[in-house]
Protein backbone atom coordinates (compact mmCIF):
# COMPACT_ATOMS: atom_id res chain seq x y z
CA UNK A 1 0.00 0.00 0.00
CA UNK A 2 1.57 3.82 -1.05
CA UNK A 3 2.18 5.99 1.66
CA UNK A 4 0.16 8.98 -0.48
CA UNK A 5 -3.33 7.00 0.19
CA UNK A 6 -6.03 9.13 2.13
CA UNK A 7 -9.25 8.19 2.68
CA UNK A 8 -12.14 10.26 1.55
CA UNK A 9 -12.27 12.65 -0.85
CA UNK A 10 -10.50 16.06 0.96
CA UNK A 11 -8.17 17.57 -1.12
CA UNK A 12 -9.51 15.78 -4.10
CA UNK A 13 -10.79 17.65 -7.30
CA UNK A 14 -13.80 16.19 -8.51
CA UNK A 15 -15.05 18.30 -11.02
CA UNK A 16 -14.44 21.44 -12.58
CA UNK A 17 -17.05 24.05 -13.43
CA UNK A 18 -16.83 28.33 -14.13
CA UNK A 19 -20.44 28.35 -13.46
CA UNK A 20 -20.60 27.80 -9.42
CA UNK A 21 -17.45 28.13 -7.38
CA UNK A 22 -17.15 27.56 -3.35
CA UNK A 23 -14.78 29.57 -1.51
CA UNK A 24 -11.65 27.35 0.22
CA UNK A 25 -13.56 27.66 3.97
CA UNK A 26 -16.84 26.48 2.40
CA UNK A 27 -18.93 29.56 3.84
CA UNK A 28 -19.37 31.03 0.52
CA UNK A 29 -20.50 30.05 -3.22
CA UNK A 30 -20.21 32.54 -6.24
CA UNK A 31 -21.98 31.97 -9.52
CA UNK A 32 -19.48 33.05 -12.19
CA UNK A 33 -17.23 34.77 -10.07
CA UNK A 34 -20.33 36.64 -8.25
CA UNK A 35 -21.58 36.39 -4.93
CA UNK A 36 -24.32 34.60 -3.80
CA UNK A 37 -25.06 36.63 -1.05
CA UNK A 38 -25.04 40.02 -3.66
CA UNK A 39 -27.58 38.29 -5.43
CA UNK A 40 -30.02 37.02 -3.34
CA UNK A 41 -32.93 39.80 -2.86
CA UNK A 42 -31.63 41.89 -5.66
CA UNK A 43 -31.70 39.86 -8.51
CA UNK A 44 -34.57 38.50 -10.22
CA UNK A 45 -34.62 34.83 -11.11
CA UNK A 46 -34.90 35.21 -14.83
CA UNK A 47 -31.24 37.56 -14.16
CA UNK A 48 -29.76 35.17 -12.19
CA UNK A 49 -30.78 32.35 -14.50
CA UNK A 50 -29.41 34.51 -17.54
CA UNK A 51 -25.79 34.88 -15.36
CA UNK A 52 -25.65 30.98 -14.97
CA UNK A 53 -26.34 30.36 -18.71
CA UNK A 54 -25.22 33.08 -20.77
CA UNK A 55 -22.61 34.42 -18.41
CA UNK A 56 -24.64 37.71 -18.26
CA UNK A 57 -27.59 39.28 -16.35
CA UNK A 58 -30.20 38.88 -18.45
CA UNK A 59 -33.60 37.72 -18.55
CA UNK A 60 -32.94 35.52 -21.83
CA UNK A 61 -35.42 34.79 -24.08
CA UNK A 62 -38.58 36.65 -24.31
CA UNK A 63 -42.12 35.46 -23.72
CA UNK A 64 -43.30 33.22 -25.98
CA UNK A 65 -46.85 34.62 -26.03
CA UNK A 66 -47.71 38.08 -25.81
CA UNK A 67 -50.21 37.50 -23.67
CA UNK A 68 -49.87 37.39 -19.94
CA UNK A 69 -52.29 35.42 -17.79
CA UNK A 70 -53.65 36.70 -14.63
CA UNK A 71 -54.98 33.42 -13.60
CA UNK A 72 -52.44 31.63 -10.63
CA UNK A 73 -54.88 29.82 -8.10
CA UNK A 74 -51.78 27.09 -7.36
CA UNK A 75 -53.58 24.42 -8.90
CA UNK A 76 -51.79 24.20 -12.15
CA UNK A 77 -55.65 22.28 -13.87
CA UNK A 78 -57.21 24.98 -12.77
CA UNK A 79 -54.93 27.86 -14.11
CA UNK A 80 -54.11 26.43 -17.30
CA UNK A 81 -58.10 25.57 -17.95
CA UNK A 82 -58.83 29.59 -17.36
CA UNK A 83 -56.25 30.62 -19.46
CA UNK A 84 -57.45 28.54 -22.25
CA UNK A 85 -60.43 29.83 -21.87
CA UNK A 86 -59.11 33.28 -22.16
CA UNK A 87 -56.78 32.97 -24.70
CA UNK A 88 -59.24 31.07 -27.02
CA UNK A 89 -60.71 34.06 -28.66
CA UNK A 90 -57.40 35.92 -29.00
CA UNK A 91 -56.20 32.97 -30.92
CA UNK A 92 -59.35 32.97 -33.32
CA UNK A 93 -60.73 30.14 -31.78
CA UNK A 94 -64.70 29.48 -31.63
CA UNK A 95 -66.11 27.32 -27.92
CA UNK A 96 -66.47 23.90 -28.65
CA UNK A 97 -69.75 23.48 -26.85
CA UNK A 98 -71.73 26.50 -27.37
CA UNK A 99 -74.70 25.35 -24.91
CA UNK A 100 -75.51 23.58 -22.05
CA UNK A 101 -78.36 21.48 -21.67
Amino acid sequence: MSDDFKPGLEGVIAFESKIAEPDKEGSALRYRGVDIEDLVGRVTFGNVWGLLVDDEFNPGLPPAEPFLIPVHTGDVRVDVQSAIAMLTPAWGLKPLLRYFR
